[in-house]
């Protein structure tokens, strides 16, 4: 699918969920995540959309060469943000419904929570759910 078909219904479900799913566009600074999204409570994550099969573009390719989109997302991350990069609608969905209610049922499985939202292999400091799909921020 799409990266820009996947981007919309992921932007759409989480506006029917009463959050903002704002485009992220920065003068002069490439490589930010697509999309910011906000919630109740204070609640702010970053999504980044790929086209199906197409998310591990963006982690370090094999000679360890880091692109600038996985230098911008660890940065992030150091700062105790969450950034996700998925590449389909139900990931999209999956999320949106973790970030919401911080329930990780939302989420399948154990391989669902690290591969389809596509997080570094630590899982912690902002990267996503950790190991018992508990929210994990360095800032804690």
């Amino acid at each position: 699918m799409l990266e820009k078909d996947i981007e919309s219904k992921v932007c759409s479900y989480a506006k029917a969920q009463g959050m903002l799913a704002e485009k992220f566009k920065t003068p002069n600074k490439k490589a930010v995540p697509d999309r910011i999204f906000s919630g109740n409570g204070g609640l702010v994550f970053f999504i980044e959309f790929k086209a199906t099969g197409k998310a591990k573009t963006i982690h370090p390719d094999a000679t360890g060469h880091e692109g600038a989109q996985w230098r911008d997302h660890q940065r992030r991350r150091t700062l105790g943000h969450r950034v996700y990069v998925i590449d389909s609608i139900e990931a999209g969905k999956r999320i949106i419904n973790f970030e919401a209610t911080g329930d990780a049922s939302w989420l399948s499985d154990q391989s669902d929570r690290f591969q389809s939202i596509q997080c570094p292999d630590d899982a912690v400091g902002g990267h996503g759910p950790g190991e018992n799909g508990d929210r994990t921020d360095n800032h804690s």
